[in-house]
């Protein structure tokens, strides 16, 4: 009797411990979040080593040389630049996300 009940108790911590479907997005979601706030974070941190270069045009070549590796990155770091006041504009940057008229 007693090997039934620890059996039934260890089933029973299992199904406690499972987590269910709405969990499971929940923690996806959380892990995209995450990933997010975590590429935001390296794109200030980016920004912030770049901004620290004196000559504009060695700037402007980092960005560039940052758009082949990841178009997004690049354009966040132009951003954060732009904001900073170390570039005009992002569009001075990378005019290739000016859109075409």
């Amino acid at each position: 009797m007693s090997q039934e009940k620890a059996a039934a108790d260890v089933e029973k911590s299992h199904q406690d411990k499972s987590s269910t479907p709405n969990e499971d997005s929940q923690l996806a979601a959380g892990g995209e979040l995450h990933q997010i706030a975590e590429q935001e974070r390296i794109a200030s941190l980016i920004a912030f080593e770049f901004a620290k270069v004196e000559h504009l045009h060695v700037r402007v070549a980092l960005v560039e040389h940052l758009r082949h590796i990841d178009k997004g990155l690049a354009e966040r770091v132009a951003k954060e630049l732009a904001q900073g006041g170390k570039i005009a504009t992002p569009e001075a940057v990378l005019p290739a996300f000016i859109p075409n008229p």
